[in-house]
């Protein structure tokens, strides 16, 4: 599987975003983002994205999936959380 690699800053954090370039089916992704200060040594965070016809519907790792993850992803696929 190919995936959409989506790497950028927000404030005072790091993130790197997997999507599946798929957009059919159940497919996975991930994210994780840390703190550019300590380069994560202080703050990490990682979870997963789960996709149906490349619909986001959710996600595990974290209780509260950040906005700024939320909207890199809905500049690709569709957002039903």
């Amino acid at each position: 599987m190919n995936y959409i690699t989506l790497n950028g800053t927000f404030k005072k954090w790091v993130y790197t975003i997997s999507i599946p370039d798929e957009a059919f089916g159940i497919e996975h992704g991930s994210f994780d983002y840390w703190d550019e200060t300590t380069e994560g040594d202080e703050e990490y965070t990682a979870g997963s994205l789960t996709f149906e016809d490349g619909e986001l519907f959710t996600y595990d790792g974290i209780n509260i999936l950040p906005d700024f993850i939320i909207k890199e992803i809905a500049k690709h696929r569709k957002i039903n959380l």
